[in-house]
């Protein structure tokens, strides 16, 4: 089962500022060749992200986010679960922590990904 932590406390500050973000992104354990679900990406920085699902992981869980950014194009972010919080019967939202980053996929995901995501948000 998931260990569920208290409603969070607001930082006064973050070290990489968060864009808030709706998309579907497919949601993996480990590599594999299928996801283990789907989940809602809520926000994200080149820091983090939070996700809403209602897959279950465990705290420190290595996932692997796979964000699509067209038809045929799909992003993936490794990284592990920092924060789970339950939102409602069976829905949590978690916080995400991505492993170290090359300087070529942080500048791929400020560039490319994120602004592509900002542009196809619902109106």
């Amino acid at each position: 089962m998931a260990e569920i932590d208290k409603p969070p406390i607001k930082a006064p500050h973050r070290k990489n500022k968060r864009k808030k973000i709706l998309a579907v992104i497919d949601l993996y354990k480990s590599i594999s060749d299928a996801p283990v679900g789907q989940g809602c990406l809520i926000d994200i920085s080149y820091g983090g992200a939070s996700i809403e699902s209602t897959v279950i992981f465990a705290k420190e869980q290595p996932i692997i986010l796979n964000i699509p950014l067209s038809e045929t194009e799909r992003y993936s972010i490794t990284g592990y679960v920092l924060r789970i919080q339950e939102l409602s019967l069976q829905t949590y939202n978690y916080g995400i922590r991505f492993e170290k980053m090359s300087f070529m996929e942080r500048l791929k995901l400020i560039t490319r990904v994120i602004p592509l995501l900002l542009r196809e948000r619902p109106v």
